[in-house]
């Protein structure tokens, strides 16, 4: 043991090991931000900058694309606009480039010095789409800055009088102000956080106001998001092109009956039922048989026993004069040779005479008269286009929902089986309603939740699950049989 502990130390002192080592730390963070009545906010970021090696370059990472974190768990995705972006080292101006919301400064950095950079932009949060109040989700660390911050301070200032009640803090994913220290002057909020930032930590900002009071906001909805709606129209469209072509299929209901129709044997009505023959099923024919008179099963002399193999014998009664191809195949191999027979006469080739008899009744020339040759195919191409639907328009409402793409997959998967139990399986209307109406609501409710405020979005997101609800429904009602 001690030495496979010898070889490992050894491992670990020789091979080259990865660690991700800080190039730089932020000792002070110092955001002030002028928020205009249209929502467009005047940003200068502020921080002095240790570099603990060499560095020919300085990254800053802005989010175009905001997510919007409300303190009851719903989120709402909008695009923003940047634009007047100013650089500064040291209180000179200094070139940069702006490129895929990174803003990039060319200059060498020399270790073990302190630098002081100030950034200023406007940040056009674009019209508030929330209903019965308005709203502002501000973040002042977000999650992009590759190091540590030590010190964290920052003043906001509101185009008119704000509410204190509606003020909250959101570190990483607690919304808990305690280690937040501010104070409030009219329209003004300055603080500073109680704590050091960790690389790509978060720290937020959120708060209501009273309706209407942003004003003039542009819009920057993104409404190339509508073409989400393709994929459940293209479902919709490929069910009703099947429902057209199989609508004329038959659509006689199954009733309990004690009559046999048209002398069906018990193995033909199986093979109409089901559409497919088992061993069982043809082993029924030899009731059939004994019902017309053309056998019957004689006790034994040692008495009937469930135990016993041979408990009673088959007696041929007279030959078999009827019509029935699997009928006359059964009856003539289990008496080709004596008319008297027992199990074990038969055991062994008695699997090879079923699927005999099964393939005059089971053969793809009875299964093409009764049965859609292209059903099963055309099913599946549109449980497939349905399953994509869902998958296209959840996928970014149990993101925002979860923040993680883990659940993706296993609430779609949820919907999917609601709409199979409640309009597929054949199971009993309480179980349809429990189990389908409860995985189907559960998953609507996570998809509706995070857009409840954002009124486009939430009705794209309804017109879409109604015509996936509709195209599940006509999957439903596609008719296996033919006329």
């Amino acid at each position: 043991m001690k030495k496979y502990i010898v070889l490992f130390v050894t491992f670990l002192i020789f091979v080259p090991q990865c660690v991700n080592a800080l190039s730089y730390e932020m000792i002070t963070y110092d955001t002030n931000i002028k928020i205009n009545e249209n929502r467009v906010a005047n940003i200068i970021e502020e921080y002095n900058v240790y570099f603990v090696e060499d560095l020919s370059s300085f990254q800053r990472t802005l989010n175009q694309k905001l997510t919007t974190i409300r303190p009851n768990g719903t989120k709402r995705v909008t695009n923003s606009s940047i634009y007047d972006i100013q650089v500064f080292l040291n209180d000179e101006i200094v070139p940069f480039s702006f490129d895929n919301n990174v803003i990039t400064i060319k200059q060498q950095h020399q270790k073990d010095t302190v630098e002081k950079y100030t950034i200023s932009y406007s940040y056009d949060y674009g019209k508030d789409t929330g209903v019965g109040f308005d709203e502002i989700f501000i973040e002042l660390i977000n999650g992009k800055i590759d190091t540590n911050i030590s010190s964290i301070h920052f003043t906001i200032e509101f185009p008119y009088d704000i509410d204190p009640s509606k003020i909250k803090f959101l570190y990483n994913s607690d919304w808990n102000s305690k280690e937040v220290d501010y104070s409030i002057e009219k329209n003004s909020i300055t603080g500073f956080l109680n704590r050091n930032l960790k690389s790509k930590e978060k720290f937020s900002f959120y708060m209501e106001f009273p309706e209407n009071y942003f004003i003039g906001a542009s819009d920057h909805y993104n409404y190339i998001i509508w073409l989400l709606i393709l994929a459940p129209l293209a479902t919709m469209i490929v069910s009703i092109n099947y429902y057209n072509k199989y609508k004329k299929g038959n659509t006689t209901k199954i009733v309990l009956s004690e009559e046999v129709p048209y002398n069906f044997n018990s193995a033909e009505i199986a093979y109409l039922y089901k559409g497919f023959l088992k061993e069982h099923d043809l082993l029924t024919l030899l009731i059939s048989l004994a019902n017309n008179g053309y056998l019957r099963f004689v006790e034994s002399d040692d008495g009937y026993k469930l135990d016993t193999i041979n408990s009673f014998i088959i007696q041929k009664v007279k030959e078999y004069d009827g019509e029935n191809a699997a009928e006359k195949l059964l009856f003539e191999k289990l008496f080709q040779e004596k008319d008297v027979i027992e199990l074990k006469d038969i055991e062994y080739n008695l699997y090879d005479t079923l699927m005999e008899a099964k393939s005059s009744l089971d053969n793809i020339d009875n299964h093409e008269k009764l049965f859609f040759k292209t059903i099963m195919r055309d099913k599946r191409i549109l449980a497939i286009c349905i399953i994509v639907s869902i998958l296209v328009m959840n996928f970014n409402s149990i993101y925002l929902f979860t923040n993680s793409y883990f659940f993706i997959p296993l609430i779609v998967f949820l919907m999917t089986f609601g709409l199979y139990i409640l309009l597929i399986a054949d199971t009993k209307w309480p179980v349809k309603l429990i189990f389908g109406i409860v995985l189907i609501g559960f998953s609507l409710y996570v998809g509706i939740m995070p857009i409840i405020s954002d009124i486009r979005t939430l009705l794209l997101y309804i017109i879409g699950m109604i015509l996936i609800f509709l195209s599940s429904y006509i999957y439903k009602i596609l008719p296996y049989r033919t006329q």
